[in-house]
């Protein structure tokens, strides 16, 4: 009850904090040449931080002379992402305060339960009762593939590494969210219906929630436009009628042919040096305290062996499903155990086999960590580290001779350092752009590790085509948002209103008048 209280605190904090905010934007004048603009903000939970975030746009929107409105799931029934297993009085509480939020902030709502979402309420509940488990994915309502959402939305409240088939509770929560799924297509058909928005704006588009709004919308021509958190602390991203995973190709190909300019490389550079603390991250994983002295020993016996090095990085499991993409192997799991298999085969190659460090950050459930996945018995040529180990990517990159990774971001690291990196073949966002080794079967993945290993490989890494990746997905399109200080999930409500919001013009003219959502950071 008390954290109940602190958090309903801090909600009330910020909704005030966010009036604030509103009116220094309102007050200052600006010709209104947006005509008959109508932007619906979809919040959808009333997360907290969204609901600033939307708050704040939607002020400059309407400075530009458009209409704008919130949409709120105000429901206490079903499965609802993010807001897992609570009872009623709970939901109810929520939702109060979120409604209280838009009318401190003076903003037009439509809350679902007013659009009669209900339409077919008995026959979708028999239809979902009456469908197998195993066609549970490839339900779809009013052709929308609301199954996958579900799955999707059932892994991320278990963070579980894949779907649990045989746990009864998970396949009850897959049903809870499909039908959550069919009552938000009815009720947000009808929004559109009436309200007759001209654009939408979300987060996510990838579960139950968000999914379901997104593709309602697309099916009614209506464009959407879909942010996230970046990778630095105080920047979003946001993309044109495109979900936010698998990460999107956006505006890379009108990039990728020209060169970075010195501003830009140096810009880069001392990003790169930052992300060794992780200071100037969204999420900061590592303390200073590290002991190195259990990696330093292993280094030293693979060396005393003439032996080559390696780091195996794994993910978040369930971030993992996301988020890959035709990969030869079923789960990170699975290219996990088959890996450690070859690997054991293999004691010319030292590997530290490096857990992620989120797994701690995001609470994920012991028995759904990488260790459980990790024979107890490890031959002396594979060093395990733990989440809890604390130890930072940037001091393996100068001992080993080359990565393996599923799907991380440090390939991007590693290829600027001239190493190496073969990846599961998951075609993440960075793959097939000459800085990593991308195989398209598990036949191909093990022989590039077989030749990596024995030195055969002559692969390298392009390191301009890195860093000019590296810059366009950390910085250009990674627009600032200092409304607010947030890192780690945290925030912060600065004392005085920050005088200059240098990204919300950009993110306005986007949502607006469709213009790239890429920033400029050398301006």
């Amino acid at each position: 009850m008390l954290h109940l209280f602190k958090s309903k605190l801090q909600f009330l904090k910020l909704t005030f904090f966010a009036s604030k905010v509103r009116k220094a934007i309102l007050s200052k004048k600006e010709d209104k040449d947006i005509l008959n603009e109508k932007i619906l903000f979809c919040p959808f939970n009333s997360s907290i931080l969204n609901l600033f975030r939307e708050s704040v746009i939607a002020a400059a929107c309407e400075k530009k002379g458009a209409d704008v409105a919130f949409f709120q799931y105000d429901l206490s029934h079903g499965a609802i992402d993010f807001l897992y297993d609570q009872p009623k009085y709970k939901f109810k509480l929520y939702y109060w305060f979120g409604k209280l939020f838009y009318i401190k902030n003076k903003l037009s709502v439509y809350q679902l339960s007013k659009y009669n979402p209900y339409i077919n309420k008995d026959q979708i509940k028999r239809t979902i009762d009456k469908t197998p488990v195993d066609k549970l994915g490839e339900f779809k309502y009013k052709n929308i593939k609301i199954g996958q959402y579900a799955i999707a939305s059932s892994i991320r409240f278990f963070l579980s590494p894949f779907p649990l088939w045989d746990n009864k509770n998970f396949v009850k929560w897959v049903r809870d969210f499909i039908y959550t799924g069919c009552v938000i297509a009815d009720g947000f058909q009808n929004i559109i219906d009436k309200e007759k928005p001209n654009k939408i704006v979300t987060s996510h588009a990838i579960y139950i929630s968000w999914g379901v709004l997104y593709d309602v919308a697309r099916m009614n021509g209506i464009n959407v436009d879909v942010y996230n958190g970046s990778y630095r602390k105080n920047t979003l991203r946001f993309y044109h009628n495109e979900r936010n995973a698998p990460f999107p190709i956006a505006e890379w190909p009108s990039f990728e042919n020209r060169e970075l300019n010195n501003k830009e490389l140096n810009i880069l550079n001392n990003y790169i040096e930052s992300r060794e603390d992780q200071k100037n991250d969204n999420i900061q994983l590592f303390s200073e305290n590290s002991d190195y002295t259990t990696i330093d020993d292993f280094v030293k016996k693979a060396k005393n062996k003439n032996a080559k090095i390696a780091c195996l990085y794994t993910n978040i499991s369930w971030d993992a499903y996301a988020h890959a993409n035709d990969c030869p192997f079923e789960s990170m799991e699975e290219w996990l155990i088959e890996t450690i298999e070859h690997l054991k085969n293999m004691p010319n190659l030292h590997v530290i086999l490096k857990a992620h460090p989120a797994e701690v950050y995001h609470k994920v459930p012991d028995k759904f960590r990488v260790k459980n996945f990790i024979p107890d018995n490890l031959p002396d040529h594979i060093l395990f580290v733990n989440e809890n180990a604390n130890i930072r990517p940037f001091y393996i990159y100068d001992i080993i001779d080359f990565g393996i990774i599923h799907l991380s971001t440090v390939c991007i690291e590693m290829a600027l350092k001239n190493i190496p990196v073969l990846t599961s073949g998951g075609n993440s966002h960075y793959s097939n752009k000459n800085f990593t080794i991308d195989p398209k079967s598990k036949q191909e993945y093990f022989q590039h590790l077989m030749d990596l290993a024995s030195g055969k490989s002559t692969f390298k890494p392009d390191i301009e085509i890195a860093k000019k990746y590296m810059f366009y997905r950390f910085f250009r399109e990674a627009i600032p948002f200092e409304a607010l200080e947030i890192q780690n999930g945290k925030y912060t409500i600065p004392k005085e209103f920050p005088e200059k919001l240098s990204g919300i013009n950009l993110i306005t003219e986007g949502i607006v008048n469709n213009e790239k959502f890429i920033f400029d950071w050398t301006n």
